[in-house]
């Protein structure tokens, strides 16, 4: 049902936390 969401969020939240670690 929510497969697009979760399939957009994903890419989105490793790109936050790559930007994380590198701080």
């Amino acid at each position: 049902m929510a497969s697009k969401s979760t399939s957009r969020l994903l890419p989105a939240f490793l790109l936050l936390a790559l930007l994380l670690l590198s701080f």
